[in-house]
């Protein structure tokens, strides 16, 4: 009985947007200084072209986590809605 109520109120949850285009996190973080350092078959590094020269390496993959670009934000010391608000 209590897993059914929990069910439902997991299933009338908003839905939450877990992972964004990989082009449009790479096109964010280019409006913040960041280009292409270096691209292989599994990951891009971004580095910032501005002193301190700051990295960030993506995963070659369709779409990017949200909860990566969480940490990326934090490290970088930039809101989370600023980036989102970037890709949008």
């Amino acid at each position: 009985m209590k897993n059914s109520h929990l069910n439902e109120k997991l299933d009338n949850r908003p839905a939450i947007m877990d992972t964004i285009d990989r082009e449009k996190v790479v096109k964010a973080f280019g409006k913040l200084g960041f280009m292409s350092d270096y691209e292989s078959k599994y990951i891009t590094i971004l580095r910032n072209s501005q002193f301190p020269f700051k990295r960030i390496t993506l995963p070659t993959t369709k779409s990017i986590h949200i909860e990566l670009l969480k940490l990326y934000a934090d490290d970088l010391g930039i809101p989370i809605n600023h980036i989102l608000h970037l890709i949008k």
